[in-house]
């Protein structure tokens, strides 16, 4: 073909997922040829799982959305305005995790025609609407470009790698146990397809039943692939994570075998995040008075202890994101600067010795139970039951027996990166603070203080005998990622069948994926878990 000049065709499928490529007649004085390029048959599904908040979300009564995120800046100044106008009992009744399911918002999902991957309508058929767009949409274009087209002038007779691959070769802001050669990727790429799926799910249930749908939907993508008459399916997936997603790929590993190859996590909570744990007394934190796009993501993901209680203390998924029995101790602090309390002690339960504790009980206690159900749909449905212990305290099980469920057990082939950066400031511990002197006060007197006062952005005034002192929740500055502090991100390289992570900087979490260092951890990975697949002189793959 050298010396012929060609002009590149968009991919499309049809609803068998048989490939496709169009073009138009010309004059013969046109000597431009289209070139659609093919996948090889052998084909492994990529599924990508998004972080907590990461899905849109409709009612199932009726039908309207419930929660998809703003992409553009006329979109986030109108949910800032809508949401600030909401109350907590609206807030409750739009996003009770009974009602709320996935949304496949299709209308965020634009392919531009000069992408020749894919198409807007098998984007859409692969599920991609299901997430948020500004965080996961280019990630999901460059994942697909980047595996299945890893080779540039194919019309030539020496082809090379393409140049999102240069990175992956030769790392820099990185570092590889063992670097991804030249024959690891010559033998797999261009040579398997790797269709790119995505996977939400209702990130307000409880991780356990967003497992089940990810399994219902790799059922059903080999149910679609089972009627192409083109591809020939591996029977195998591989699952990349991010956030919370990881918990849910972790959980329904258990029961999918071997069909997963491996498993790639971005910024894992893996043992929790104590950020939840403060978000219930004082509302999402902002940085500083200047904070504007901080301040206006607190609004929308709530404000004041008010507007995230409503809608965290009744849903289960959330729950799970509180540190657990493998977070380091001590994490929650009253201090005066000099004199510091640390809970949970070591060993001790924090679901027993902190999450059982409420703001009534104990003035430091996780949630104010007068605010958890404001539009009475518990209540109404029991009069009698004591909101706390009979509704908040059953959830708090639930996300108990699931993080036992998990523990640190992942798929025998894992790779992962974490945040590990100074300039992400993160809660690895949560300090109530007060510029007041409680050096003579006893520990038992300073925790179980008498509140008199306390608001919902945390600050509390409670009495020590005669003393009045006031506390106020401190501020994030420890490292990880903004949302996900290093311990807990770190723990990733404790997860049985761990092979390699990777500590980076310079992202923050929602975004990890927008990242480019980070997406090259993610396609090395995919490189790496891919060798365990052989494959055939024609084409077909099986496990090794």
């Amino acid at each position: 073909m050298s010396g012929e000049t060609f002009r590149r065709v968009q991919l499309h499928f049809d609803e068998h997922m048989n490939p496709q490529s169009d073009s138009t007649l010309s004059r013969d004085a046109c000597t431009l040829r289209a070139m659609g390029i093919w996948p090889p048959r052998a084909v492994v599904p990529v599924i990508f799982l998004p972080g907590i908040m990461g899905t849109n979300l409709k009612s199932k009564s009726s039908g309207d959305a419930a929660w998809i995120p703003p992409n553009k800046l006329g979109e986030k100044l109108s949910e800032v305005s809508a949401r600030k106008q909401q109350s907590p009992d609206q807030r409750q009744i739009q996003l009770t995790p009974e009602d709320c399911d996935v949304y496949d918002y299709q209308k965020a999902i634009t392919v531009p025609e000069t992408y020749m991957a894919l198409d807007d309508k098998e984007a859409k058929a692969r599920h991609w609407g299901e997430l948020h767009a500004e965080s996961y949409l280019q990630f999901l274009l460059t994942l697909e470009n980047a595996l299945n087209f890893p080779w540039v002038g194919l019309e030539e007779s020496s082809p090379k790698p393409s140049d999102v691959w240069k990175g992956v070769f030769h790392p820099k802001g990185w570092k590889p146990q063992a670097p991804l050669t030249e024959a690891e990727f010559k033998s797999r790429m261009g040579k398997v397809y790797f269709p790119v799926f995505a996977c939400g799910y209702n990130w307000l249930q409880d991780n356990a039943d967003s497992a089940e749908r990810l399994k219902e939907r790799i059922t059903e993508i080999e149910s679609r692939l089972s009627t192409s008459s083109y591809f020939q399916y591996s029977n195998k997936v591989i699952l990349v994570t991010h956030s919370m997603g990881g918990l849910v790929a972790r959980k329904a590993v258990q029961d999918l075998g071997d069909k997963v190859l491996g498993v790639f996590h971005s910024v894992q909570p893996v043992t929790g995040a104590p950020a939840v744990y403060r978000r219930f007394r004082a509302g999402t934190e902002v940085d500083g008075l200047f904070d504007f796009s901080g301040a206006g993501a607190a609004v929308v993901l709530g404000w004041d202890a008010a507007d995230v209680t409503c809608v965290l203390a009744n849903a289960v998924g959330p729950l799970e994101l509180l540190p657990t029995q493998d977070y380091p101790a001590e994490w929650l602090h009253i201090t005066d600067g000099e004199k510091t309390i640390k809970m949970p002690a070591q060993g001790e339960s924090p679901y027993k010795s902190i999450y059982s504790v409420s703001s009534t009980d104990k003035w430091w206690g996780m949630v104010t139970p007068e605010l958890i159900d404001p539009a009475n749909i518990y209540i109404s449905k029991k009069p009698n039951m004591d909101i706390f212990k009979d509704h908040f305290l059953s959830l708090m099980n639930d996300a108990e027996e699931f993080h036992s469920s998990i523990q640190l057990n992942a798929h025998a082939c894992t790779y992962a990166n974490y945040g590990n950066d100074p300039s992400q400031r993160s809660f690895e511990t949560v300090k109530w603070r007060t510029t007041q002197d409680i050096a003579n006060c006893s520990e038992s007197d300073i925790l179980s203080a008498t509140t008199t006062h306390k608001k919902l952005t945390g600050r509390v005034e409670v009495k020590i005998h005669e003393k009045r002192v006031s506390f106020y929740p401190d501020n994030k500055n420890e490292p990880g990622d903004g949302t996900v502090p290093a311990p807990s991100g770190k723990a990733v390289g404790k997860l049985t069948g761990i092979q390699e992570v990777f500590e980076l900087t310079g992202f923050d979490h929602q975004h990890s994926y927008c990242d480019s260092v980070s997406q090259k951890t993610a396609l090395y990975a995919i490189t790496k878990i891919v060798q365990k697949l052989n494959i055939e002189a024609d084409d077909e793959c099986k496990n090794s």
